[in-house]
């Protein structure tokens, strides 16, 4: 993520609600986690792999036309209104009776000509506006709450599509379920499962990482030691306490340096295990 939201860091590290244009972001908690996995597909969006006429729009334009061009392919696609959702849920934006249910107060404001304009959030007789500009950094505060990561635009977008092609397969054998998952990390973080519930996503996050990368450096340094397994390039996991760090992936170069590299004119020398 960028600098932008390095100044978010300070804030997120301590769980802290962010004050924003008068509203208050709270980060998102693991009895939340359905949410924040519907979002995180929205939050995460690459514009630049998507079709000039996407790719040059706001982020909350491109997320509407991309309902749009669902609904006309026959999909009931929810990009711009999840993140609306979820903007809701951590503003602690409560609902309102309309028709007979209750919603969450949101109005979409447009020009002339039909173009989304902004968003008022909470009640008419003192709602908050939104411009797409101001949701181009709340984008940013929910990311650095919930560990959503906001792409480069100049990073490569099609291995990065490739990535998560591969990345799918590898999981499509896996039944995810989240009681499961909030049970091996209570078990390994030595804790009751019923306390994870009310822990930050940023934090249930964390820990999972924390976890793999410390049962993996024990797998990997007991293999090692035993004399029986050698890395071509070391010990893929070094450290239980930090990642290794390695050559930028290339997916996550720019078209640029990829050029750059392929004339020589960049030095590699290190490469991704």
């Amino acid at each position: 993520m960028g600098t932008a939201i390095d100044e978010y860091k300070p804030f997120a590290r301590k769980n802290m609600p962010i004050v924003f244009n008068g509203l208050s972001f709270s980060p998102l908690k693991v009895e939340q986690i359905a949410l924040y996995q519907a979002a995180k597909p929205s939050f995460e969006l690459m514009q630049s792999s998507l079709p000039p006429k996407l790719a040059t729009l706001s982020w909350c334009e491109c997320l509407e036309a991309l309902d749009i061009q669902g609904r006309e392919m026959g999909k009931e696609t929810v990009f711009l209104t999840i993140v609306l959702v979820t903007i809701a849920v951590v503003t602690g934006l409560p609902k309102m009776q309309e028709n007979g249910e209750e919603v969450y107060p949101i109005k979409e404001v447009r020009g002339k000509d039909g173009k989304l304009l902004s968003f008022l959030f909470g009640s008419l007789d003192n709602p908050t506006l939104i411009s797409m500009n101001d949701m181009d950094e709340i984008r940013k505060i929910i990311a650095a709450q919930n560990l959503y990561e906001i792409p480069d635009e100049s990073w490569n977008p099609d291995l990065v599509r490739a990535r998560r092609h591969l990345a799918a397969n590898a999981q499509k054998n896996i039944k995810y379920d989240i009681d499961a998952l909030v049970h091996s990390v209570a078990l390994n973080a030595h804790v009751n499962p019923s306390e994870i519930w009310d822990w930050t996503i940023r934090d249930f996050v964390l820990t999972q990482e924390a976890i793999d990368r410390t049962l993996n450096y024990q797998i990997f340094t007991t293999a090692e030691y035993s004399g029986l397994v050698k890395f071509k390039n070391g010990n893929p996991f070094p450290s239980w306490k930090f990642d290794k760090d390695v050559d930028m992936p290339t997916e996550f170069k720019t078209i640029g340096q990829l050029d750059a590299e392929a004339n020589g004119l960049l030095g590699v020398t290190e490469k991704e295990i």
